[in-house]
């Protein structure tokens, strides 16, 4: 194989797992902002509206308020951690891609580079906040519902 195809393959590679990278990114952005638009919504409703206190008082009140508020919250996580996931695949492609047209490339200080990159802890921060928010909002949702 000619260099200049290797070349060439290693960056439509890379290209094409940034672009799967930066796609998911968009869908994680809608699953979280989604999810804490239906908690607003939800909250809405009810400081609005108000819910009359003989339906409150009721079993199946309650454990629709729960399945509303922590089942969405639960779920949203795990997608979105399994979509952060994802995201790592592609993003290590990418990197492998890119740290072997940096040795193609012959190029000293982009060697180095390869050699010692920037170091990953293997814990996907994004991912904690928005679990971290997401459920607070959830838990929060829940107990506004049930008690006011």
């Amino acid at each position: 194989m000619k260099e200049q195809d290797k070349i060439e393959i290693l960056i439509e590679l890379s290209n094409t797992h940034r672009n799967q990278f930066n796609e998911r990114r968009k869908y994680e952005w809608k699953v979280f902002l989604s999810s804490i638009g239906l908690y607003t919504a939800i909250l809405s409703a009810k400081l609005t509206n108000g819910i009359p206190e003989d339906i409150q008082a009721t079993k199946v009140f309650r454990n629709l308020v729960i399945d509303l508020t922590l089942i969405p919250a639960i779920a949203s996580s795990i997608y979105l951690y399994f979509l952060h996931r994802a995201n790592k695949v592609n993003q290590d492609y990418a990197h492998s891609a890119e740290n072997e047209l940096i040795s193609l490339s012959g190029v000293s200080d982009l060697v180095s580079l390869k050699e010692n990159p920037p170091k990953f802890t293997g814990i996907y921060w994004s991912l904690i906040w928005q679990i971290v928010i997401l459920l607070l909002v959830g838990v929060l949702s829940l107990l506004i519902l049930l008690f006011v």
